[in-house]
């Protein structure tokens, strides 16, 4: 029995990235393919856009409309950007389809509306879907709380030149991690944008004596896109809520 997956932002990197690895799997199928309503590839064939797709239907086409391009879905897993984010979460919550959400770079407003949603579908908002990142997160809030005031705190991060959003979600994830575990903190941020970078992290720990640092270095997109298909079959069998990633583990 197949797990039916659509994919919002389908046409960027990371949905790209999704698609292939569903295309590969034998307990995935490709149900939906959801890009901006300005598209070139409205109505295009997902197999003759990306190509070399094995398994995925022909008849997946990529639509403008959320609700048309999950109704034979299971679970959604969205990377799109940020705007129409709305009507996304609308769409899903309406349908009862469970939703990963990575996109980064919300407002407090729809940060809220995520939350509203997990009264009536399984939700999963996450600035990183990597089992090492989330790794980090624990080691950055223990390292905070051993270390103590006297370290000053930055976290410095650096992506492919494309992305749009500085501090990445990741790191501002990393400093709400620390505050949680230590209480009100100033942390400095620094971002850096060069050329095909998949994502990397440094916090770095700084007193007048010493200097701690814990890294993370993503090698490719396909530990962000495996983490969220992961984590999109585990929300088949919650209830309705607003998830965690510590919740999913």
């Amino acid at each position: 029995m197949h797990t039916y997956i659509t994919i919002f932002g389908a046409a960027g990197r990371m949905g790209k990235t999704l698609i292939r690895l569903i295309d590969g799997s034998d307990e995935l199928k490709l149900s939906g393919a959801l890009d901006h309503v300005k598209s070139e590839l409205i109505n295009k064939s997902v197999t003759e856009v990306i190509g070399e797709l094995d398994r995925t239907d022909s008849k997946v086409k990529f639509l403008d409309d959320p609700l048309q391009s999950i109704l034979s879905a299971d679970v959604v897993i969205d990377f799109a950007l940020p705007t129409n984010i709305e009507q996304r979460i609308q769409a899903c919550s309406s349908a009862g389809i469970p939703m990963v959400i990575g996109t980064t770079g919300l407002n407090e407003e729809q940060l809220a509306l995520v939350r509203k949603a997990g009264d009536s579908i399984p939700i999963l908002l996450a600035s990183n879907m990597s089992l090492g990142v989330n790794a980090v997160f624990a080691l950055a809030a223990q390292a905070a709380k051993s270390l103590g005031p006297e370290f000053k705190i930055k976290i410095e991060e650096t992506h492919h030149v494309h992305k749009k959003d500085a501090p990445s979600g990741t790191a501002l994830s990393i400093g709400d991690v620390i505050g949680n575990e230590v209480g009100a903190i100033d942390i400095e941020y620094e971002s850096f944008r060069e050329g095909e970078v998949f994502g990397d992290h440094t916090v770095i720990y700084e007193s007048a004596n010493e200097r701690v640092e814990i890294k993370h270095h993503a090698k490719n997109r396909d530990l962000w896109a495996q983490g969220a298909i992961i984590f999109a079959k585990r929300l088949l069998d919650k209830e309705p809520g607003a998830y965690r990633v510590r919740d999913l583990i």
